[in-house]
Parts: structure tokens; C-alpha cells; sequence
């Protein structure tokens, strides 16, 4: 469950948005983080949202995520 909420904190950053603002967040648990593990994330800005994926080297660990945030 770290990596979910990682992936909120993460991709809000990148996105320029503050984490303490996700109104919504969903993902797919793909494959399992392991402690060390470097995870990459893609994301694709969508209107006021963004969807994104996370990958650990050549393997998808979150798929289908999604994330909205509160307008501040």
C-alpha cells in the first residue's frame, strides 16, 4: 500500500499539485514494490486530472491509475 500512496504524493508533485489536495485516486496493483526498488512514473495530463503508470525497470508494478484533485 506505500506505493499507492507514493503514487499520489509522486504524481501530484509532478503535476505541480499539492498532495494534501488528491480529491481522488485509483490504480491497479500490477506487480509487487520491493524495498530498493526505483519506480518511474508516466503520466499523462487529462483536462483537470491525470492518468499514469508506474514501472520498476521493465516491469508495470501500478497500471490504470488515476488522480483528481480539488481545485484550490
Amino acid at each position: 500500500l506505500a506505493s499507492y500512496g507514493m503514487s499520489g504524493v509522486a504524481v501530484s508533485r509532478a503535476m505541480n499539485r499539492a498532495p494534501d489536495s488528491v480529491a481522488r485516486l485509483a490504480c491497479r496493483f500490477a506487480a509487487i514494490v520491493l524495498p530498493g526498488d526505483v519506480i518511474v512514473f508516466n503520466i499523462w495530463k487529462n483536462g483537470s486530472e491525470a492518468a499514469f503508470t508506474a514501472r520498476v525497470e521493465d516491469r508495470t508494478v501500478l497500471s490504470d491509475g488515476r488522480i483528481a484533485w480539488r481545485d484550490q
